[in-house]
């Protein structure tokens, strides 16, 4: 079992940060108030709004995002778990961070995963995901002309805000699902995005489900304590001093 260092674990997720915006500033800012802490981070995923990682889909935002991962990774533990609005940030660019995953990673008793696999909307939702991540969306959005304004129109389609669905968690689809996990692998704590709705059930193995609410809604994070078991929300500003 890999060692759990003493400082606190920042939880980041579903900031959804388009390029030159306030919002991209400020979650900037709270990078900045994270290199001077001793904190680790793990990124929960659809930090970035559309972030397709291949050269010809240039993202200042995500290439900014890159650097300081890969520079502050030689001093604190920096994970990222690949969100469903992002694409081969972990297959192209997996070395810029201590660990990242399309799926899912442990490090000591924590799991880490975006979420959006616990709950499938629609076969035809998890199809086009497939999709997408295949070397066959790889090659499509690498190689055809126009291919980011593409990708762009298709996003302002289907995203939930397009098509006018409220952030919802699904609890008598997820809180199944978490207490499956928990009898397979009692005691470990799970964090979770994707659902932009703060939850946490805690178990009696001393195990618990936590969804850490969306960065977007109140620039808000979750802040855990390894050794203690402490688990708090709250805007960045806040919870980072």
């Amino acid at each position: 079992r890999q060692r759990v260092p003493s400082s606190m674990l920042i939880l980041v997720t579903d900031a959804h940060i388009r390029d030159n915006t306030a919002a991209a500033a400020d979650f900037l800012a709270m990078l900045e108030r994270i290199a001077d802490s001793q904190h680790d981070v793990v990124f929960l995923g659809d930090i970035v709004d559309l972030w397709v990682a291949l050269q010809n889909f240039p993202n200042a935002f995500g290439q900014d995002l890159l650097d300081w991962c890969c520079q502050q990774k030689e001093r604190r533990f920096v994970a990222y778990l690949e969100g469903n609005h992002e694409f081969f940030v972990h297959r192209h660019h997996g070395e810029d961070f201590s660990r990242s995953s399309e799926l899912a990673l442990a490090w000591g008793d924590c799991v880490f995963m975006h979420g959006d696999r616990i709950h499938i909307v629609s076969l035809l939702t998890a199809f086009i995901l497939w999709l997408a991540k295949s070397w066959l969306g790889y090659t499509a959005m690498r190689w055809t002309p126009g291919a980011p304004a593409i990708t762009a129109w298709m996003k302002s389609k289907l995203s939930s805000e397009a098509r006018g669905i409220a952030d919802n968690l699904p609890e008598e689809a997820v809180r199944p699902w978490a207490e499956r996990e928990d009898r397979r692998y009692p005691g470990r704590q799970v964090f979770v995005g994707h659902f932009h709705v703060p939850a946490e059930w805690a178990f009696a193995s001393g195990g618990a489900f936590r969804v850490v609410p969306a960065w977007k809604n109140g620039q808000l994070i979750g802040l855990f304590d390894p050794e203690t078991g402490a688990y708090q929300t709250g805007s960045w500003r806040e919870l980072l001093g």
